[in-house]
């Protein structure tokens, strides 16, 4: 379909689909959630129509316990957000979730981990301004603090952020780094064994910055 066409018929269903966003019903959720990918992937839908019209309604309604604790809506969801922020960049995504990553349940902190994690590897982080950048790093490092599962998900999302980030972690990795050097010496296993794998997933970007400092 022709852009001009795609985003005429794209504005007549999102009306309907705006609607839907409301719905209880979590079969109807994940049709929602596929369609909006699907429409907002098409060329004539413009990036100022999605930020003005979809994005309020679509957090709003969307980004709760509910979905995250939902397997199959967790999964739609991530995905639906990361070609909405394909669309209108990554900025305007992690801008509104950032912050959540230090929300007090562990799943929810997890979701919004792995998309801003799939945002900044598909986007990179040139849009990222340095405030937003402190509030990633923050919530990243509180994320992985407070975890109790024995997933990668927070661990992989931690990694990959600060491997985005690149030299622009620089000024943190003393932080992190004496964060995990920290829980070395921790009694459980579990979390010795967190703190390893992390060190080795952020090795390549101490070695890039060339420093590598152990707290005193």
């Amino acid at each position: 379909m022709e852009a001009e066409y795609a985003n005429y018929y794209t504005r007549e269903v999102m009306g309907i689909l705006i609607r839907e966003f409301q719905s209880p019903d979590d079969e109807m959720k994940k049709i929602v959630l596929k369609v909006i990918k699907q429409c907002c992937a098409t060329d004539g839908v413009e990036q100022q129509y999605i930020k003005e019209e979809i994005l309020p309604n679509f957090f709003r309604h969307f980004w709760n316990y509910r979905m995250a604790i939902d397997k199959r809506n967790y999964r739609q969801l991530v995905d639906t957000t990361v070609e909405l922020a394909n669309k209108v960049g990554a900025k305007e995504i992690v801008t509104r979730i950032v912050d959540d990553l230090k929300d007090e349940q562990e799943m929810y902190r997890k979701m919004v981990m792995e998309t801003i994690e799939k945002v900044l590897e598909n986007l990179g982080t040139a849009e990222i301004d340095q405030s937003l950048e402190e509030r990633l790093v923050d919530g990243v490092i509180y994320a992985y603090q407070e975890q109790s599962a024995d997933d990668t998900i927070v661990l992989n999302g931690c990694g990959a952020i600060f491997n985005c980030l690149g030299l622009r972690a620089k000024p943190y990795l003393r932080q992190i780094c004496g964060t995990a050097m920290f829980r070395l010496n921790n009694k459980s296993p579990r979390v010795r064994q967190q703190c390893a794998d992390l060190i080795a997933r952020i090795a390549v970007v101490v070695v890039s910055v060339g420093k590598l400092q152990t707290p005193t």
